[in-house]
């Protein structure tokens, strides 16, 4: 984490590195928070709203609020990127994901303002 909404004084905003792992996915999804990620290391597939990209190193990907939203990595390494949040908060829901089935996941991430839309790309 770099900086998360109580660090920034009146939680306009958080922002956070992760690392995603090799054929590591996040379900498509929509958040009432704009996010952006700028990838730092390694490339990126995504695709948000009906558009398909491929984010690599100084990309900046940009996902407006309301806009569902997925990512795979398919490459043989890491991908390294800050994400970009506004307004914050979600920072404190990613520590509350790690093994949770899809029911489970659903309810927890609601309070935060988002939602599962679908299956991760290519499912």
């Amino acid at each position: 984490m770099h900086s998360g909404s109580r660090n920034t004084g009146d939680g306009r905003y958080a922002i956070m590195e992760n690392i995603a792992r090799q054929a590591q996915q996040h379900r498509c999804t929509s958040m009432r928070k704009m996010k952006f990620f700028n990838i730092l290391e390694g490339t990126e597939p995504s695709a948000s709203a009906a558009t398909f990209s491929m984010a690599s190193v100084g990309s900046i990907v940009v996902i407006p609020a309301g806009a569902h939203h997925a990512w795979r990595n398919r490459s043989n390494a890491p991908i390294r990127m800050s994400t970009f949040f506004s307004p914050g908060g979600v920072e404190e829901l990613y520590p509350k994901l790690v093994g949770l089935s899809l029911e489970a996941l659903s309810t927890v991430v609601e309070p935060f303002g988002s939602g599962i839309a679908g299956p991760p790309i290519d499912e």
